[in-house]
């Protein structure tokens, strides 16, 4: 007798509780296994919406209810995905997020009249893969809430189904591998009109240099040279694939000569400004295929690579200019063309 009178009394306490907090208690009364996906395991629920206290309202009257989970929809729902869906950790990790909930549900002429609408989306690392909306309609003389968690559950499980659908058409466009593939081409072709590419046995002529000359300074001569950097990206596999182009390129338009200065001394000087652009292309694509690089960063490297090799060579044809006096100082000028051959040919990119 005891035992019976506790158990009533715990049970009177609980309802007056419910009431009192004007919270309306869902339950997703499954016994067996919902779902086995054949693609995905869920590794984690998350729940998305800005209110987390309710997922809708029920109304009797003047009298307003709040539906809710014990614990909430992040606790609840954590728990029983993870005890009524199957997981198989072989296959991709999924988030389930719950996005949004709207539930209403008002007595009106002896029948209870249930609006239902509820967002699930599918994550992996963060990024939203695709998002489903179930939707329902009821009018019962019975009380609501067996009706929503049946609702619940069913959308829940059609959710995983069509996602496993979609998996299996879409996983290998999807980046889930961490790391990057990157393949590299230094080009030696331009489509552009006015550029000249680099290649080992085409030296610059003075004829190359087609631009008007700048300024009143000492200089004779000047080449506009520079490495364009071109990269996409696609898919392959779950894997992202960096196609990445380098070229050093010659721009006649914006390279210059004075007349004074269109003799084979000044060429030989200009013609290794353009050398030192390419050996630094050279080394721009040597380091990229030895990089690794990483799914969360690799634009962040791609770009900090980029504004390296560009301050790198403008420092170096800086201290160019300056040990040879701009060419003027021979043996300077002889030893610079020297040690700049040498590293194109250890380089490597150019035969």
């Amino acid at each position: 007798m005891t035992r019976i009178f506790l158990l009533i009394s715990l049970s009177i306490l609980f309802s007056f509780s419910v009431i009192a907090q004007n919270t309306v208690l869902l339950s997703l009364n499954v016994n067996e296994i919902l779902y086995k996906p054949n693609g995905f395991y869920i590794d984690k629920f998350v729940d998305d919406r800005k209110e987390k206290t309710s997922l809708g309202e029920k109304i009797k009257g003047d009298k307003k209810y709040f539906f809710d989970f014990d614990g909430h929809a992040q606790n609840y729902l954590s728990r029983y995905l993870d005890t009524k869906i199957a997981k198989n950790t072989n296959k991709q990790s999924i988030e389930l997020h719950m996005i949004a909930s709207t539930i209403s549900s008002k007595f009106k002429n002896g029948l209870w009249a249930t609006n239902i609408a509820i967002t699930f989306g599918i994550y992996i690392d963060g990024q939203k893969l695709v998002d489903y909306t179930g939707t329902g309609k009821s009018e019962l003389n019975e009380e609501p809430e067996k009706y929503i968690g049946q609702f619940i559950a069913k959308t829940i499980t059609n959710d995983l189904k069509a996602f496993d659908d979609w998996w299996a058409n879409n996983k290998s466009k999807i980046p889930t591998s961490n790391k990057v593939r990157v393949n590299v081409v230094l080009s030696t072709k331009t489509d552009k009109q006015d550029c000249i590419p680099y290649t080992a046995n085409q030296l610059l002529k003075i004829d190359d240099f087609k631009g008007l000359p700048q300024g009143n300074g000492p200089e004779m001569a000047i080449t506009a040279s520079g490495i364009g950097f071109n990269y996409n990206v696609t898919t392959s596999d779950g894997q992202i694939v960096l196609d990445i182009d380098i070229s050093p390129t010659f721009n006649k338009r914006l390279s210059w000569f004075k007349e004074a200065g269109k003799n084979p001394k000044v060429l030989a000087h200009e013609q290794l400004h353009f050398d030192i652009t390419a050996l630094k292309a050279c080394e721009f694509v040597n380091a990229l295929q030895k990089k690794t690089f990483n799914k969360a960063d690799y634009t962040q490297i791609l770009e900090q690579f980029q504004q390296q090799f560009e301050n790198e060579t403008k420092e170096m044809e800086n201290r160019y200019d300056n040990e040879t006096g701009h060419g003027t100082i021979i043996d300077k000028q002889l030893e610079w063309e020297k040690e700049i051959k040498e590293q194109i040919f250890k380089a490597g990119c150019y035969k």
